[in-house]
């Protein structure tokens, strides 16, 4: 089986929670959602101003999503406080993960404008713009409660979103 609709090449893919569904980044600034059932794409995202590098679906737990600092343990420790989100405020104003609509699902991408953009999975609204790298982000990846994302980028660091960033 072979699906084709990019009109460049396809950096990252990743399988919906659906099991029947599969999104894929392009060079050509989009994400494409193709249906396996169908065999065809059944939705474009016009995601970013530049190649898509990556993407991950999502699944955000509410219960993981407290809007405060976290710490987070580095080598055994609990002693480093993780807040990122005062270098990446964008003035978006869609607040936590915990105020998102929809079924929970959402789709994150990273690009080469230097962001990472999250999504509804369903009816691909932007819900949320993250910038902070200088330059590309080269990837992206989601903790399994949905609570982090990560994203490495071409400035050689990598940032990790919590839930007051997003």
């Amino acid at each position: 089986m072979e699906l084709t609709g990019h009109a460049k090449e396809i950096f990252g893919l990743d399988w919906s929670p659906n099991c029947h569904q599969i999104a894929t980044g392009s060079a050509d600034n989009t994400v494409k959602v193709f249906d396996l059932r169908k065999l065809c794409s059944i939705y474009q995202i016009p995601a970013h101003t530049s190649m898509v590098t990556d993407l991950r679906y999502f699944h955000a737990n509410s219960s993981c999503i407290s809007g405060e600092k976290d710490k987070a343990t580095v080598d055994g420790s609990e002693d480093l406080l993780m807040d990122v989100s005062a270098d990446n405020d964008d003035g978006n104003e869609s607040g936590g993960m915990g105020r998102l609509r929809n079924d929970g699902q959402y789709l994150a991408t990273a690009s080469n404008d230097g962001t990472v953009n999250i999504w509804t999975a369903g009816d691909w609204k932007l819900q949320k713009s993250l910038a902070g790298h200088v330059g590309k982000v080269l990837s992206v990846d989601v903790s399994s409660d949905g609570s982090y994302i990560v994203s490495s980028g071409y400035d050689r660091t990598f940032k990790l979103w919590g839930p007051g960033d997003f």
